[in-house]
């Protein structure tokens, strides 16, 4: 074997571990290496501290090496995922939700009414709620939050396509998908501006659910059983044929206890999968405070944002966690060179790198006999090069890695690299 191609396994809870042998005179050709070069074919300039352990990796010979690799479910080798995402947009949400995630470093998805924004008031039926601002939704923004299309004016999508008016609910997800690419900064939107969406009152149709993916990343569902969330397409990656644009999530009531939202935080993580928590309204009793539907008491809230830091989830946004999803499901891992100075190796998943730009955690053995003193990524004269990475059991190096196809040098043996 010349090289290592490696994909996670569609079991999740198994990581897949795959082991090549590096044998001298016996190395990749590079046909078909998902290196990339400029849009001319160049490679560009290069930061000099890579540039150098490429060239004396390349100089010295070829090595028996045995290498492992595996990529891990989650980011950051956390055992499991939480997302707390807002439906509709209300003014709790910024003024008591958000401080509050803010103070632990959290970061959620708001799902906005984008037609309401500037009148300030969604009339939900016989209840005024008061919305926040653009302005509020760019500043959610730039604290790291993401938001999302709630539609344009709430009306059951459903309803409308089932009654014969698909052009209307077609309008919904395509205007306010572009009412809030057009009102927020570039700066400020999730990668390549493809957003993700939240379907009203919970419904919608497969066929709409297929012209959602025309202009989303991924869509997000809901409901208030418990017992039904994993059943109900929640959780995943338990299986990767899931429907991505039918994401259950467990809505939050003001009736639920607290103990059994422990439970249910206790069972998704200890299951190693995703909760996806959907709350409407958060009241402290305050002006401001309970404007969204069936509001939760803030320290309830409170309470919740506790249990999810100390059951240790991933905690993102739903965007992030679709495109780290979907980068694992197709990265390959391919080694390059391998010698005794280290090992050169690149990451690729094939898709789109404007929209799918999360880092993936990969945990990496290499049989040099060396610790790894350094690892180095292919990048701009004026970027940085070195790749933080952490030292595990058993000659294990955990590191997070780019999947764009540029190269990676991990460097087991800085004295051989004299050998130029």
């Amino acid at each position: 074997m010349g090289f290592l191609s490696l994909r996670p396994s569609r079991m999740y809870g198994t990581l897949l571990l795959c082991t090549v042998f590096l044998m001298s005179g016996c190395l990749h050709s590079g046909k078909g290496s998902p290196v990339r070069g400029d849009e001319d074919g160049s490679r560009g300039g290069e930061n000099d501290l890579f540039l150098e352990a490429k060239e004396l990796l390349l100089l010295n010979p070829a090595e028996e090496l045995l290498i492992s690799s595996r990529i891990l479910p989650w980011y950051g080798g956390k055992r499991a995922a939480c997302s707390l995402t807002f439906d509709d947009g209300t003014l709790d949400q910024y003024l008591v939700a958000f401080p509050l995630m803010k103070e632990k470093g959290y970061r959620g998805t708001f799902y906005i009414l984008t037609g309401l924004r500037d009148e300030g008031v969604w009339q939900d039926g016989k209840t005024p709620r008061r919305l926040f601002s653009w302005k509020a939704a760019g500043e959610l923004a730039a604290a790291g939050n993401e938001i999302g299309s709630h539609g344009v004016s709430h009306r059951d999508l459903r309803a409308l396509f089932r009654s014969g008016r698909k052009e209307e609910a077609v309008w919904e997800l395509e205007q306010s998908a572009g009412d809030i690419i057009s009102r927020l900064e570039e700066s400020l939107l999730p990668a390549g501006g493809v957003l993700t969406f939240s379907w009203p009152f919970w419904r919608s149709t497969p066929e709409l659910e297929g012209i959602a993916s025309e202009f989303y990343l991924g869509a997000r569902t809901g409901g208030g059983s418990m017992d039904r969330y994993f059943s109900a397409n929640g959780g995943f990656p338990v299986g990767y044929s899931q429907n991505l644009f039918n994401i259950n999530s467990y809505g939050v009531r003001s009736r639920d206890r607290s103990e059994d939202i422990s439970a249910f935080l206790w069972s998704v993580y200890s299951s190693g999968s995703w909760a996806l928590l959907n709350f409407h309204g958060v009241d402290d009793g305050r002006e401001g405070g309970g404007e969204g539907w069936d509001a939760i008491k803030a320290g309830q809230f409170e309470e919740i944002l506790s249990l999810i830091r100390r059951d240790g989830f991933w905690i993102a946004p739903v965007g992030e966690i679709l495109r780290y999803r979907e980068e694992r499901r197709r990265a390959v891992l391919r080694v390059e060179r391998g010698s005794a100075a280290g090992v050169l190796l690149s990451c690729e998943d094939g898709l789109n790198d404007g929209v799918y730009n999360m880092p993936i955690t990969v945990d990496i053995r290499i049989g040099t006999g060396s610790p790894v003193r350094e690892v180095l990524r292919e990048v701009s004269p004026a970027e940085e090069s070195k790749v933080p990475f952490m030292q595990l059991q058993d000659g294990w190096y955990r590191m997070n890695l780019i999947p764009d196809g540029r190269l990676y040098a991990l460097v087991t043996r800085p004295d051989k690299l004299a050998a130029k």
